[in-house]
């Protein structure tokens, strides 16, 4: 019969650990908060004024809303496809070709909705039309965002892969050792330094608004807004010292040895 080792009692590396980057979880979880608040607000102001929602839905286009779709599900497929073929060993220009199919794709999705934007624009809609509007462009702006860092992490990948991009590091690798040293230091206090400061100041404001102020639509205080930015702040604080920690430890960081990553000691 067969018994379970318990996780504490296993080799490190064979122990069940979180599979990525702590950072990237993290992120992924304010992402998901920020979204969930946002449709929560949508949701709430929906039952409070439905004709205002119903009229105002009728005037967008499902047209632009399908095609936006399918694009956004075939980028996704696109970039999922590349990281198979990576991971497989295909050769790069096999993965290359599904990172330009899902660069296309968002190209394509940002130009249509650029296209949306300005129509409604034109027609005079804008954040102060109603409350339908507020939130349509505050989410699909958000949402917007998005995409256009995607499109830009794709193109950086794609210049990755064909080894084409210019890299920071190039200077590290033309620079005294000591120089070198010093000027990633310095990156790493001047990161956490920014990050610190982030911190403090959103505290600062969140105890110079108090429960003074609401948000414009539902019925409750700002500062939860600003509380959701000073967790993303104290998130990447911590990150950022774990990073200068490990490079300090260690004596280099991935600016100057580029090949490396952080699980390298």
């Amino acid at each position: 019969m067969e018994q379970t080792v318990p996780a504490a009692l296993m080799p490190a590396d064979s122990a069940p650990r979180l599979h990525g980057d702590l950072a990237v979880w993290l992120v992924i979880l304010i992402e998901l908060a920020t979204f969930a608040l946002l449709f929560a607000s949508f949701a709430f102001a929906r039952v409070w004024e439905p004709q205002v929602f119903a009229q105002s839905q009728a005037t967008l286009d499902l047209r632009f809303g399908a095609v936006n779709t399918m694009l956004l599900v075939s980028g996704s497929a696109g970039v999922a496809r590349a990281v198979q073929a990576l991971r497989a060993g295909a050769a790069p220009a096999r993965a290359g070709r599904w990172w330009l199919f899902a660069l296309a794709c968002g190209v394509a999705f940002l130009a249509l909705k650029g296209v949306e934007y300005a129509d409604k624009f034109v027609a005079g809609v804008g954040l102060t039309t109603n409350t339908f509007y507020m939130f349509y462009i505050l989410l699909t702006g958000f949402h917007f965002l998005h995409v256009l860092v995607g499109v830009v992490f794709i193109g950086a990948a794609i210049g990755v892969l064909k080894n084409n991009h210019i890299q920071v590091d190039f200077f590290y690798r033309h620079m005294p050792a000591g120089m070198a040293r010093a000027l990633a230091l310095a990156v790493d206090v001047l990161r956490t330094a920014f990050f610190a400061a982030a911190v403090v100041m959103t505290v600062q404001m969140m105890a110079k608004i108090g429960n003074n102020a609401s948000m414009t639509i539902v019925d409750l205080p700002m500062n939860i807004v600003y509380g959701v930015c000073l967790l993303g702040f104290v998130a990447m604080l911590v990150r950022s010292v774990q990073v200068s920690v490990v490079h300090w430890r260690r004596g280099y960081s991935v600016l100057e040895r580029p090949e490396t990553t952080m699980a390298d000691r």
